[in-house]
């Protein structure tokens, strides 16, 4: 049983190697990635550090990860600024395990990691210079302190997942929520409020002394400081972008399996509804997705949402049907498919992604790899630093 034991930490040791050296490889080839906001938090950085304004990259700003990302890429490049914010990824799926690892049997992370990594989707977006990996990593570190009752600690992760993107306070909320709703009688509300007013002072703290004394934009009207989706909040508009994406993030090929068993599970059998582990990630799941149906603007909106479906998913299914699921999301990697031909605004690969038109086209393309590889030519759209992942400062 021990040399059982020793082989087992052997084989993850291994494979968190694997992992680690493919992830390094992949931030080789991307730079600084090929996130369109990336330049955005750079230069909110540069222009604090030399100016002393701070113009938001986006919205009311992301403060947290603007510096983070902004900081790591003048003083260090591309290399180290997005290695690290894979680091903060891959470390944001080992906290998301083990803040629900008291309610397996049996260990299960490698499988959980594997089925998550092998989403290209969800692994390819995560290798950038961007502040959805910092967002994740504070919110899961976060939630798993939460769950050990470390409020003092976990009151500030979640306040910096905050900070990193400002909509992560909806699931900020939302988990506390679930936390005392699942341990009602044990926690009292006095401390569930105190907890409550604590990470609101502090998101408080980092957003607004920055945007009230050094900001230039005078206006915190939310039409003000975030563009409206598409052609607007027309359910004509966002019913398409929903499901269309949705079908892109789960995988062309294991949603139809996930989507099965979610509907057998939930609806038929209703085993997953009374599950505690369901009901700890289920309003943080909805409210993800709801905020997308309203904005379903980058895939990576979903990526909370989808981790934590993932832990279902991992809990739940029998180990063959995990291994078809992550089978079949790396057929996708080599080879896919589309329904629809989407037409852009712009054919420029510079320019901002804008579609107008789509009409069904059912067709083979390349394989999400192929074509993570071809946006790599993304980063010459900026300056010569961005462009050869140089550091920023002169």
């Amino acid at each position: 049983m021990r040399n059982l034991n020793s082989n087992l930490k052997i084989n993850n040791i291994f494979f968190y190697i694997i992992i680690l050296v493919f992830g390094f490889y992949l931030t080789l080839l991307k730079g600084y990635g090929s996130d369109r906001d990336s330049p955005a938090l750079i230069i909110t950085f540069i222009n604090f550090l030399e100016q002393g304004v701070y113009s938001p990259s986006r919205g009311y700003g992301h403060p947290i990860a603007e510096f983070i990302i902004g900081s790591l890429a003048y003083y260090f490049g591309a290399t180290i600024t997005t290695y690290l914010s894979f680091l903060a990824f891959f470390l944001s799926l080992i906290f998301f395990y083990k803040s629900f690892e008291d309610f397996f049997t049996e260990n299960r992370i490698t499988i959980f990691i594997l089925l998550c990594l092998s989403n290209s989707l969800l692994f390819f977006d995560n290798v950038n210079s961007s502040d959805f990996p910092w967002s994740l990593f504070f919110f899961s570190s976060g939630f798993f302190l939460m769950r050990k009752e470390k409020y003092l600690y976990s009151c500030i992760l979640f306040a910096l997942a905050v900070g990193c993107r400002y909509n992560f306070i909806i699931f900020v909320y939302a988990a506390i929520l679930s936390h005392w709703l699942i341990n009602f009688g044990k926690i009292n509300f006095f401390k569930i409020l105190i907890i409550s007013l604590s990470i609101f002072i502090i998101i408080f703290i980092i957003f607004f002394p920055i945007n009230f004394f050094f900001s230039e934009n005078s206006s915190f009207a939310f039409s003000d400081r975030v563009a409206t989706p598409g052609e607007g909040y027309k359910l004509n508009s966002l019913v398409p972008r929903f499901i269309y994406k949705n079908f892109k993030l789960f995988g062309v090929y294991s949603g139809f399996v996930i989507f099965y068993f979610l509907i057998k599970e939930s609806f038929y059998k209703k085993k997953i509804i009374y599950e505690e582990i369901f009901q700890y990630s289920i309003l943080v799941i909805l409210l993800n997705f709801l905020i997308f149906f309203i904005f379903p603007a980058k895939i990576a909106y979903l990526h909370s949402g989808l981790i934590l479906i993932y832990i279902l998913i991992t809990y739940f299914f029998k180990k063959k049907f995990l291994y078809l699921i992550i089978f079949l999301n790396f057929l996708q990697w080599f080879i896919s498919y589309d329904l629809i031909k989407i037409k852009y605004k712009h054919e420029d690969k510079c320019m901002a992604v804008h579609a107008v038109s789509a009409k069904i086209d059912p067709h083979f393309n390349l394989g999400e790899y192929n074509q993570m590889i071809s946006k790599i030519s993304l980063k010459d759209c900026g300056n010569i630093n961005y462009s050869k992942g140089l550091p920023f400062k002169k």
